[in-house]
């Protein structure tokens, strides 16, 4: 659901694709309350510019001390029919090799994250013209991808609070989230890298021993 929510709301998007199995984790590396089990809540009321928040999604596994699969986070606020917010983190599949490849040619548009952290870029986007024309308003937000060891972490800040840098809070989201998850750095696995020719279901190869 939330990848079709995702396509349908910003351009881009790519078939659903095999994915590698990660490594999994079971505790939380941030205090204080939090969404779906993992999203900390402080920084999305700030993002979103209002504390009047409803969610779909979790952290699937946390439950009962048994680690964590998979997470997701769809958030809406002042009763929206549409997403404000969607946070995803799958394992990273081909995404992680088409991201390093993006970034040897990186678009002046885009902000590249600082080295030493997650490998990715955020840039800006539009949220749905559909609901644009209902409301009148298009607001800017945007979009921040990264790979993190075995791991893909996608944010998509369709509506932003007003006056606030939505390109900064999509990096600022992906940063907690990759700390509230506590996310190792290097893979566990060696990956294909990609290339244009590449087959959008290439598999990583076998894990290194």
């Amino acid at each position: 659901m939330l990848a079709l929510l995702g396509c349908i709301a910003l351009a881009g998007c790519r078939g659903d694709e095999p994915r590698a199995e990660p490594t999994t984790y079971s505790t939380l590396g941030v205090s204080g309350d939090v969404l779906c089990g993992f999203l900390p809540k402080a920084d999305t009321v700030a993002a979103l510019g209002s504390p009047n928040l409803s969610t779909q999604g979790s952290l699937n596994g946390r439950r009962g001390g048994q680690p964590v699969s998979i997470a997701g986070c769809t958030v809406f606020a002042d009763e929206r029919s549409l997403p404000n917010l969607e946070v995803q983190v799958v394992g990273r599949g081909s995404d992680g090799g088409l991201i390093e490849w993006q970034l040897k040619s990186p678009k002046p548009q885009w902000t590249v994250l600082p080295a030493g952290g997650p490998t990715g870029f955020a840039e800006p986007a539009f949220e749905s013209r559909l609901e644009g024309k209902k409301t009148g308003e298009l607001r800017k937000g945007a979009v921040a991808k990264a790979i993190v060891g075995d791991w893909f972490v996608d944010i998509k800040l369709y509506r932003p609070g007003k006056g606030r840098n939505a390109v900064a809070d999509s990096i600022m989201l992906l940063q907690q989230v990759v700390k509230a998850l506590q996310l190792p750095s290097q893979p566990t696995q060696t990956y294909a890298p990609y290339t244009p020719s590449s087959s959008a279901t290439s598999q990583p190869s076998s894990p290194t021993k």
